[in-house]
């Protein structure tokens, strides 16, 4: 659980300030980011290292910053990317209890995470 309160501080970053990033690299990061959060979220879940109230309710916040920045985004593939993320976190939030389902979608949002460090590059 302390790994992901320690991740919420660079999505917040990404996030605020003048508003929603707006160069592709940026947008790129600020998807990495969410999807790593959500990565660590779910491993915890998974694991039984965060209470199912917790899981559910920041899972949730993640997803509506991942649909802030999907609604923002430049580009089909970081379009397609932030939209991926933002459901594979609702589906967690809907299934905070359900340790396979987590530890599935702990995988998926790592696979996103590579693919957005790819795009930031």
């Amino acid at each position: 659980m302390r790994r992901v309160l320690a991740v919420a501080p660079l999505a917040a970053l990404f996030l605020v300030g003048c508003g929603q990033p707006s160069e592709p690299a940026k947008e790129a990061a600020a998807i990495q980011s969410l999807a790593a959060e959500g990565a660590l979220l779910a491993s915890d879940a998974a694991e039984g290292r965060s209470t199912t109230p917790f899981v559910r309710v920041q899972s949730l916040a993640l997803a509506g910053q991942a649909s802030s920045l999907a609604s923002v985004v430049e580009g089909r593939t970081l379009g397609v990317l932030s939209r991926r993320v933002q459901a594979d976190l609702e589906r967690l939030s809907d299934s905070a209890g359900d340790a396979k389902t987590a530890r599935r979608l702990s995988r998926r949002l790592e696979r996103e995470t590579q693919a957005a460090r790819r795009l930031s590059r």
